[in-house]
């Protein structure tokens, strides 16, 4: 498994870090099993780190086969519960129309709806996801930088 026989090279690049994450439709391990101890899952929760508010959830539209898939109409609810004072949100699915792009989905997209309608009711300035593979990169839409990292792995320092 890439994370165990990996372990240390990720501890090494980590150095202390915080490492932030929610899982995604093909996560069905633990990563707190690393033994890493600045590790934080977020699940439809918030944790604060340097004075930056972090927000996430793990929740997947469309892929009912998949850890975490959540049905449509279920995300109204899960959207209305992002606080408004997040400064950076952690998703596994990206907004709908924002580095979305897939030839795996009828409509070109598989993102979530009105998930950018979210953001713009909040402070966010930041939201890293990944999911679509076809999309890697970063954009910024309306002041907010959006980070796709789907493919590879990103430090950030905040």
């Amino acid at each position: 498994m890439f994370l165990y026989a990996n372990k240390h090279r990720i501890i090494r690049l980590l150095k202390d870090r915080p490492f932030i994450f929610v899982q995604g439709n093909h996560d069905w391990i633990w990563l707190d099993m690393l033994g890493y101890k600045n590790l934080f899952q977020l699940n439809n929760s918030s944790l604060v780190i340097n004075n930056y508010k972090f927000y996430g959830f793990p929740n997947v539209p469309h892929m009912r086969q998949w850890n975490n898939y959540t049905e449509d109409q279920k995300f109204g609810y899960i959207l209305d519960n992002i606080p408004t004072d997040t400064d950076i949100l952690v998703t596994h699915v990206p907004p709908r129309h924002i580095l979305d792009n897939t030839s795996h989905d009828q409509s070109g997209h598989f993102g979530i709806s009105n998930l950018q309608e979210r953001i713009k009711q909040t402070k966010i300035r930041l939201h890293l996801f990944g999911h679509v593979h076809e999309s890697n990169g970063i954009s910024i839409v309306n002041n907010v930088i959006y980070s796709n990292a789907s493919r590879g792995h990103r430090i950030i320092n905040v």
